[in-house]
């Protein structure tokens, strides 16, 4: 797949994409049923929620190949919300979920001065969460019959 507009992410392999064609939505759409519907035997209608028309998805790409994508809105009180982030399973265990979050908190402070990030993690992942400095909020809770836990960030853009 060509994919035109690939954004470098310092440091990395990665590249990321904003996603902007159906092609590539059908892409994004490829990636979250491989990981959330085959493996973690999600609903398709669950999964699928309809929410892709509020929320801006980006593709992650190594050697031109999509391996990743997320998405993100931003509700009524300012939060910005991650979600459906999906990396195939073979290419986890390889620093790419951090890079794809910190290379996401870098672009979302670039829009905005102050800013929290709500998300909610599925439970195996509060540490890898914890590690890149969300803290846990509440009790966890079901969601797609699968245990999370909401946690947030506060980011502040620092200037030079």
């Amino acid at each position: 797949m060509a994919a035109p507009h690939l954004l470098t992410i310092p440091n990395s392999p990665l590249k990321v994409k904003l996603v902007t064609t159906a092609y590539e939505g059908m892409t994004v759409s490829y990636l979250r049923y491989k990981v959330f519907v085959e493996e973690q035997k999600i609903s398709i209608d669950e999964e699928f929620d309809g929410s892709d028309m509020a929320s801006v998805s980006f593709l992650f790409f190594l050697d031109h190949v999509p391996i990743a994508t997320m998405r993100y809105y931003k509700d009524d009180q300012g939060h910005i919300h991650p979600g459906r982030i999906a990396l195939l399973k073979s290419y986890r265990m390889q620093g790419f979920g951090k890079t794809m979050m910190r290379w996401f908190e870098q672009y979302i402070v670039g829009l905005y001065q102050t800013v929290t990030i709500k998300l909610h993690a599925q439970l195996y992942l509060k540490k890898f969460y914890v590690d890149l400095g969300y803290k846990p909020i509440g009790k966890t809770f079901l969601e797609a019959n699968i245990e999370h836990i909401e946690m947030e960030k506060k980011l502040k853009r620092t200037t030079f």
